[in-house]
């Protein structure tokens, strides 16, 4: 299989980066890694604020334990731009990873087939 096809495969099914890091090119992987795992952490920091939200209205007793009322609770619930942003900034990074780790083992390929050895 080509490298091209390994690197893309690696950013799309394993995580944002895993591509460039097959291909050994650490900082370019790094560049797309980080910002995805600082998403991720925003993203799952802004959820646990609506779970904590949630879960104070049913503690209170001012919600029902029922699908329909904590559903109403979450419409309701004050929306934060911070996990809408983080999680386009993941999809980014995933996106830009997979095109970026396909053009750089894309040229991998090329090398090896003009005989170089496969040293990018």
């Amino acid at each position: 299989m080509k490298k091209s096809i390994k690197a893309v495969l690696w950013s799309g099914l394993a995580f944002p980066g895993a591509g460039h890091f097959y291909l050994k090119r650490y900082l370019r992987g790094l560049i797309v890694f980080v910002p995805a795992v600082a998403s991720i952490g925003l993203y799952v920091q802004g959820l646990m604020e609506q779970v904590d939200f949630v879960m104070g209205k049913i503690e209170s007793g001012a919600v029902a334990l029922e699908p329909t009322a904590i559903e109403a609770v979450l419409n309701s619930a004050p929306q934060s731009q911070v996990v809408e942003v983080a999680f386009w900034v993941f999809v980014a990074c995933w996106v830009a990873g997979m095109v970026d780790s396909y053009l750089l083992g894309r040229g991998a390929d090329a090398t090896v087939v003009s005989g170089n050895g496969g040293t990018p």
